[in-house]
């Protein structure tokens, strides 16, 4: 008798079914584009006696182990192993399979008297990461392997449907929504976070680059924090499809959701640092190291309408390529089946 693979979520020590084929509600945002993922899993993989789970646990025991799991782990900016990769078949992972290179932005060129904070902000963010590198190397040894780890892209948190709309008839040249903290009251702290100090020089950096350039249609909107941004989901989509060119500046990590979704729309992202992996090397984006420089970098893009017309067809095409929800599910199913 076949054995159907099984679908759990694990939040919170609440461990439940997940119904990969509903429209939700879900227990983590990011699910309802992972449970497309999974859905395309299953349709390679079918019947294989497979039990995945969703949870954005990264130490503990789970609460089932076995060649038979595959976890999905989400939601983990340090990007460390998660305790339980042994014990386990596979750990898909976002934000980092176990690797999170130090980075401290080094623009403006003049000196930056917030730099020494930042720069030992990131030094404690390697050091809550010391455990976990820890763990690796004793089990790297005991095993005689490294951790199953399999990195995926961070998803499309806005996963919803929006029709495309053609490249030449959009309204906006350069879209930006996002919020400048994670939680309200963080930009009050006395040291503030490593996300509130990049986003207060991108947002001092773009809103001279739009004084510079009245002649480029700028969408920018500014939300109180990051989760209220999310209930203003409807807007920013809109907002995006409607758009040529995407920023997307760094937050609390080089992880952004705002790079992948928009490449789902044929959007040019601009970055200025991107995390290491296969499905943000070679991708059209265009990076931009120092925002100042965002006005040059705006001309260079709109000055050469074919140019751009290609990257917009590449934006697509990589995002099928690499980032829908088929070609990560087939990514995973691969790994699983690999010796």
């Amino acid at each position: 008798m076949p054995d159907p693979n099984r679908y759990s979520t694990w939040f919170g020590d609440n461990f439940v079914e997940w119904d990969i084929w509903s429209s939700g509600p879900f227990p983590f945002i990011d699910l309802r584009y992972f449970a497309h993922v999974f859905r395309a899993f299953d349709q390679l993989l079918r019947d294989r006696g497979l039990h995945v789970i969703a949870t954005d646990a990264v130490t503990g025991a789970l609460p089932v182990a076995g060649d038979n799991v595959i976890v999905l782990c989400l939601n983990d900016e340090f990007g460390r192993s998660p305790s339980y990769a042994f014990d386990v078949r596979l750990v898909v992972k976002t934000m980092g399979g176990g690797s999170r290179p130090p980075y401290v932005a080094l623009w403006p060129p003049r000196f930056w008297p917030g730099l020494p904070v930042v720069g030992a902000q990131e030094v404690l963010v390697q050091l809550r990461r010391l455990p976990s590198l820890l763990r690796v190397l004793l089990g790297s040894a005991r095993h005689g392997q490294r951790p199953p780890l399999l990195p995926v892209p961070l998803g499309i948190r806005a996963f919803h449907d929006r029709p495309l709309v053609p490249f030449a008839d959009r309204e906006f040249d350069v879209m930006f929504a996002g919020s400048l903290v994670n939680e309200p009251g963080e930009d009050l702290r006395r040291l503030p976070t490593q996300k509130v100090r990049f986003r207060q020089d991108f947002l001092r950096a773009l809103n001279a680059a739009q004084a510079a350039r009245p002649d480029v249609r700028f969408s920018i909107r500014t939300v109180g924090s990051h989760w209220s941004a999310v209930q203003k989901m409807g807007e920013y989509l809109d907002e995006m499809s409607q758009s040529r060119l995407v920023l997307c500046p760094r937050g609390s990590s080089l992880d952004t959701h705002r790079f992948f979704e928009a490449l789902r729309f044929g959007c040019v992202p601009i970055y200025e640092k991107q995390p290491r992996g296969g499905f943000y090397e070679g991708s059209p984006a265009v990076c931009c190291k120092d925002w100042a420089r965002l006005p040059r970098v705006i001309d260079q893009l709109l000055g050469d309408r074919a140019g751009l017309e290609l990257r917009h067809k590449a934006a697509l095409e990589w995002y099928d390529q690499h980032v829908s929800p088929p070609a990560v599910g087939k990514m995973i199913a691969d790994a699983v089946e690999k010796p």
